[in-house]
């Protein structure tokens, strides 16, 4: 019974215990931007790492409280960002246009076999449309460059050769390792293929500048990943291109751009705060070009402001042979004054992660206390010190090639493979002639219906300023109306001939009495006597 009694007093006791004890002090509100790869070896996959590592350590210090804001993407729990619905809208709309392009660059492709050239047109245009309707989920140009080699054949079969060598040039661009199959494409088409592929790569190259509203997002350039925004690619080669930029979690954006100058720029709508002109850009700008001022502490005071935080910090991360480098900065909203943090060193595992971020958690606390030591007004710090200039630097950006080697004027004119490694005929069509089932057949695909080349190029080119190029002529076509004139002037010339043949005795003696009248005038004139 002692036993009984004393069990519910326990209780009480324990229970008063836990109302008297403290509750836990909230500290100054502290907003984390994702971290930036300040080089080319630190993907935007490591710089999420960082950022989730680094968020979760803070979150767990009694110092600070964590501000989970839209454009912290490694704060809301799962470490990604969250697609809108317009994103997801217009993702879905992407991969149901990919669906019909692929569909209907099957059956253009299975039209040119069968030699219907004038449906194929059409299917083939109708599916190149849905490409670009779908580039947000064109993860592969192969398709894409296929429908427009078989629109080239079809165009080429219809004698429309002009639009040909506009789809052999378009495929080139798309691709510029395309080697088209001998054993599929008659020669003559494999000669002005390469005349379009090395006119198409020698034109003047130009630089495009690619950006998203969500920092960090990876830019693929033609289907190959080319590194994370924001991005200087250079050496295009002017023309359309498949440009697709992907935020995990966040959806992708893609669209088919023409390369025209060095003006050209893509901002990928992915929510977040906005492009480079506002919001997070200038931050991350700023720090992938490896220096920040006055202007990016004071865009990400207002950042910090927008979100409800009292203090703001971001910075850039960078990979090397031994590890992995996180420079940091922070900056207090109400008066924009910043200071530089301590540097971690991550080993390449991310093994040594907690042990260094606790480093950073201390200095926080420490900070949000007194924060001294800040970054004098009107100077600039370099993120990452002791990095080469090359790889931080680019205008706010990283400059990437994405531009294939410059060709040679003229190629190699023997039909194995020339240096490039492309396939060459010869001037005479090569050996074999014409095979494959994209060569055969006639430029009739049993319409009726005949459409003749244009004399100039897609440039306005006329055929004397062509150079050594392909000079297309104009192919001679039969017209079925002509069948009338042609049979009535063979059965009217039949029906002189049998003329003659029944009045022959009567030409004979036309033609003796022609032939025979003068002399015999001339004898009987001589021997009549005087």
């Amino acid at each position: 019974m002692r036993h009984t009694r004393s069990f519910p007093l326990a209780l009480l006791m324990a229970g008063s215990s836990l109302m008297a004890a403290p509750a836990r002090a909230e500290g100054p509100k502290v907003l984390l931007l994702p971290y930036q790869p300040v080089s080319r070896q630190a993907s935007p996959e490591l710089c999420t790492q960082v950022t989730t590592v680094l968020t979760n350590e803070l979150g767990g210090s009694d110092a600070v409280t964590m501000v989970a804001g839209t454009t912290d993407a490694a704060s809301e729990g799962d470490g990604e960002a969250k697609p809108t619905a317009e994103t997801e809208k217009a993702e879905a709309a992407a991969k149901t246009a990919l669906d019909k392009a692929l569909t209907l660059s099957q059956a253009g492709d299975k039209q040119v076999k069968k030699l219907k050239f004038d449906p194929a047109i059409k299917t083939l245009t109708e599916a190149l449309k849905q490409f670009d309707a779908a580039a947000a989920a064109v993860t592969d140009v192969g398709p894409v460059t296929q429908a427009h080699l078989n629109l080239a054949v079809a165009y080429w079969k219809r004698g429309m050769e002009d639009e040909s060598m506009a789809e052999m040039a378009a495929a080139a661009r798309l691709d510029p390792e395309l080697k088209p199959d001998p054993k599929e494409f008659w020669p003559l088409f494999l000669r002005v293929y390469d005349q379009q592929w090395r006119k198409a790569l020698r034109a003047p190259r130009v630089k495009m500048r690619v950006d998203a509203t969500v920092p960090g997002a990876e830019v693929f350039f033609n289907g190959k990943s080319v590194g994370a925004t924001p991005l200087l690619l250079t050496n295009v080669v002017p023309g359309f291109h498949y440009v697709r930029v992907v935020k995990e979690g966040a959806g992708a954006f893609g669209a088919r751009v023409e390369a025209k100058d060095d003006a050209n720029e893509v901002t990928a709508n992915l929510g977040g705060s906005g492009p480079a002109g506002g919001g997070l850009g200038p931050v991350a700008n700023a720090v992938t070009a490896n220096r920040v001022d006055d202007d990016a502490f004071a865009a990400a005071a207002a950042v910090g402001k927008a979100q409800g935080a009292e203090y703001v910090l971001f910075g850039g991360v960078t990979k090397g042979e031994r590890g992995i480098t996180v420079a940091t900065f922070m900056v207090a909203v109400k008066d924009g004054k910043a200071g530089r943090l301590v540097d971690l060193e991550f080993d390449l595992d991310l093994l040594s992660a907690s042990v260094e971020s606790f480093k950073l958690v201390e200095e926080v606390g420490a900070r949000v206390k007194t924060f001294g030591d800040t970054v004098p007004k009107g100077s600039s710090q370099t993120v990452v010190r002791g990095l080469a200039e090359a790889e931080g630097s680019g205008g706010g950006t990283t400059e990437v090639d994405v531009g294939p080697a410059m060709p040679d004027a003229k190629g190699s004119k023997d039909a194995a493979q020339a240096g490039d490694g492309r396939n060459r005929v010869n001037d005479d069509g090569g050996e074999g002639g014409e095979g494959g089932s994209r060569a055969i057949g006639g430029d009739d695909d049993g319409s009726g219906k005949k459409k003749k080349p244009r004399a100039t190029l897609g440039d306005g080119r006329t055929a004397a300023s062509r150079g050594d190029e392909y000079k297309p002529t104009t192919p001679f076509y039969l017209n079925p109306l002509f069948i009338v004139p042609i049979v009535a002037v063979a059965v009217g010339a039949g029906v002189l001939a049998l003329a003659l043949l029944a009045g022959g005795g009567t030409a004979g003696g036309v033609a003796a009495y022609v032939l025979l009248a003068p002399p015999q005038a001339a004898t009987v004139e001589a021997e009549w006597p005087k």
